[in-house]
């Protein structure tokens, strides 16, 4: 009887091990004002500025939307393509968010940004995705483009926005294989897909997910939590 107590004790406290507790990955300063936190964004050290008046480089809009909170606010989202100005480009460098007429955030990435296919299990090829969090805020979601002979999986940022202000939250790695949308918006991914080989199914195989790491970012109240665990 002992024993079994003890054993049971042993596999909790393994779990435990594995199982990360689940944490913010922004922090509310104020009702409008957020703090982020550097290790949701490891691959912000790759992004890059660009100043449209910067004669090194040349932007051009391929897309631009409209998009507001639950009080009507419109924010517009314009997809930036830098030094290539075919209209028919699939990916994109990076974007801009502007409210009022004035640009609140320019961010681009190290490797092109493309849809939301990676992290919808190809359910929503938006080219993002508006999660909303209350009335004044929300945040975007944008997918990155996909090389298949990589080891790391297509990349994710995620952007809150909130009364004219838009920072980068989350900018890493991220393939899902369980997805729920907006506006009870969940998804748990990988950021390792060496050994797909081109197989956009393979989300479905459990032998994909047995030896990876697990990560889950999903919607709570006005907050975006995350946890990960083996």
């Amino acid at each position: 009887m002992i024993r079994s107590i003890l054993l049971v004790l042993f596999s909790l406290v393994e779990l435990a091990t594995f199982a990360q507790t689940s944490q913010s990955i922004f922090e509310w300063k104020t009702s409008s004002d957020f703090s982020v936190k550097e290790v949701f964004r490891p691959l912000i050290r790759d992004s890059y500025t660009v100043s449209l008046n910067d004669p090194k480089y040349k932007v051009y809009t391929l897309h631009t939307y409209s998009v507001k909170n639950s009080q009507g606010d419109t924010y517009t989202i314009k997809l930036n393509s830098v030094d290539d100005s075919r209209v028919n480009r699939e990916n994109y460098n990076g974007f801009s968010i502007e409210h009022k007429g004035k640009t609140i955030l320019s961010y681009y990435t190290g490797d092109p940004l493309y849809n939301c296919g990676n992290i919808t299990l190809y359910k929503d090829k938006s080219r993002f995705l508006q999660i909303p969090l209350d009335d004044k805020s929300f945040a975007l979601c944008f997918g990155g483009w996909f090389y298949y002979d990589q080891d790391e999986a297509p990349e994710l940022v995620i952007v809150v926005v909130s009364e004219g202000k838009a920072k980068v939250v989350f900018d890493n790695y991220a393939f899902a294989y369980k997805y729920t949308p907006a506006p009870n918006f969940s998804i748990e991914f990988v950021n390792d897909w060496s050994g797909i080989e081109g197989d956009t199914e393979i989300y479905k195989k459990p032998s994909f997910l047995r030896s990876r790491t697990k990560h889950k970012i999903w919607r709570e109240g006005n907050m975006l939590k995350y946890k990960s665990w083996k």
